[in-house]
C-alpha cells in the first residue's frame, strides 16, 4: 500500500493484489485526513487488462482488491470550518 496527498488535498490510496489467484480484503484507516462526503473513485488494472477501469468505490474504509491487480482510491478532503 502507499499513499500521497496532492497539491489540492487530494488523497490516492494505491492497493498492489500480488497474489495471482486470491483476492485481498483490506481495511483502510485515515490519520489527520477529514475527507468530504462525496463518495471516491477507485482506478484499477486488473489481471490480463487492456485499460485502466473507474468506479465509485463501495467504501472508504474497506476495499477488495482483486487478484494480481492494482487499485488506486481516490478521496477529496472535506471542508474545515473557519
Amino acid at each position: 500500500m502507499h499513499a500521497v496527498r496532492r497539491a489540492d488535498g487530494d488523497v490516492d490510496v494505491m492497493l498492489i493484489g500480488k497474489d495471482p489467484a486470491d483476492d485481498a480484503q483490506v481495511t483502510l484507516s485515515y490519520s489527520e485526513f477529514t475527507r468530504s462526503t462525496d463518495t471516491p473513485s477507485a482506478y484499477s488494472y486488473l489481471k490480463i487488462a487492456r485499460t485502466i477501469g473507474s468506479a465509485i468505490a463501495s467504501s472508504v474504509a474497506r476495499q477488495t482488491v482483486p487478484a494480481y491487480s492494482i487499485v488506486v482510491v481516490q478521496m477529496h478532503p472535506g471542508r474545515t470550518a473557519g
